[in-house]
């Protein structure tokens, strides 16, 4: 099992423009949800309507493949997003030390691995040291460029400025893709790359969001000694639309989670069309559970759609857990 995960590593080669980039705490960089989207409309200008539509249909019936959301790197340290559940951390501690532990939404691979293992003595002298405490977890550094617009009746022009994000050196984003179906390790390369050449995030007519992958492999060191872990409780590092048909179990497995709302524009090809998806919520990367649960891909076209295009909008909602 653990011979079919890969951790691909990227590198932005200019400005990155998302959505959340005045966000303070942003847990992923790019959510599991969003990164899936690019993919398949990657998949759509590159490979055309009929691939598309049988990648589409595989993962609604079975998924030939998992993704993570996608976290910060700098150099050889890789961060996670924290676990949302703490029990192991006892009550004197969190009244102690609860302000840097709440404060914190991303934790390196080290901190994570001990997390799972529930070793509080490390913690506890962990949290009071000033590497903590000063930890960069966010390399992407928020720059304000000016833009012009011309002004249809007097035609003069008028001076704003837009918010873009600039990865600092030998930083970027990585994540996790575990493959069900081993013939897609080779086809997701190619996706990504592909994806690199299209670009993350919006305004990519401009070249932003272009990036390369700097690594794709088999997971290896402590990033594969945290999937192996033997522990009681399951991480997530996805976005999770819970499947419905379970939806009593898998309310009563969960330990600890967090919600965000999910919407936007449709874009389909090269196109984006001014109408927007139907608006979900999700389970948040760090949500922690007794047992974990599959997830769902979830249908979120308009009503209005069929004037727009000939197709439905699926947003990703299968969970990838750590352990596996």
């Amino acid at each position: 099992m653990i011979d079919s995960l890969f951790v691909f590593k990227i590198k932005f080669k200019n400005f990155v423009k998302f959505g959340h980039l005045l966000s303070a705490r942003p847990v992923s960089l790019v959510e599991s949800d969003a990164l899936f989207s690019a993919l398949l409309n990657t998949v759509s200008i590159y490979y055309g309507e009929k691939e598309t539509n049988t990648l589409v249909e595989e993962f609604i019936s079975n998924p030939p493949f998992l993704i993570s959301s996608l976290f910060p790197y700098c150099k050889d340290t890789y961060y996670l997003p924290k676990p949302l559940w703490d029990d192991f951390i006892s009550n004197d501690t969190k009244k102690q030390l609860g302000k840097l532990i709440k404060k914190r939404t991303l934790i390196n691979v080290e901190d994570f691995y001990k997390w799972l293992t529930k070793n509080e003595n490390y913690f506890l002298q962990r949290l009071t040291t000033e590497q903590f405490k000063t930890e960069k977890t966010s390399f992407l550094k928020t720059v304000l460029l000016p833009k012009t617009v011309l002004d249809r009746e007097s035609k003069s022009t008028n001076l704003y400025h837009v918010v873009y994000g600039k990865f600092e050196p030998n930083t970027g984003v990585y994540g996790f893709v575990y493959f069900k179906k081993p013939e897609y390790i080779e086809k997701f390369h190619k996706y990504l790359i592909l994806l690199g050449k299209t670009g993350l995030g919006g305004e990519r007519t401009f070249g932003y969001g272009q990036f390369e992958v700097v690594e794709y492999a088999p997971v290896r060191g402590l990033l594969k000694d945290i999937f192996l872990t033997k522990t009681d409780f399951y991480v997530s590092l996805s976005l999770i639309y819970p499947e419905q048909e379970n939806f009593i179990l898998i309310k009563n497995s969960l330990l600890a989670y967090d919600l965000t709302k999910k919407g936007g524009f449709i874009c389909s090809g090269k196109n984006q069309i001014s109408i927007k998806k139907k608006t979900v919520t999700f389970l948040k990367e760090g949500t922690s559970t007794s047992e974990p649960f599959r997830g769902s891909i979830v249908d979120v076209t308009p009503e209005n759609a069929h004037y727009y295009i000939n197709h439905k909008v699926y947003k990703y909602g299968y969970a990838l857990w750590v352990p596996l």
